[in-house]
């Protein structure tokens, strides 16, 4: 008994009071291409000592050929 009044209760203070999580959810980013900029950035970070040196062995020039990675 004492549930289902408490049920009641709390339905009438939903609808009563408005709740700010049903509403829209606010995030740190502005919008969805702010977020693509930071991963993106974000993983730039992460693989950049890693392009740098498969990037070395492409160019290089002295390298034999079948060690350049084309």
């Amino acid at each position: 008994m004492a549930t289902s009044m408490l049920g009641s209760l709390l339905r009438i203070v939903r609808q009563v009071v408005p709740s700010s999580a049903s509403g829209q959810a606010r995030s740190y980013y502005v919008d969805w291409r702010m977020l693509r900029d930071v991963k993106r950035r974000k993983m730039a970070y992460e693989y950049a000592d890693e392009r740098l040196r498969i990037n070395s062995l492409r160019k290089n020039t002295i390298l034999p050929k079948h060690l350049q990675v084309s």
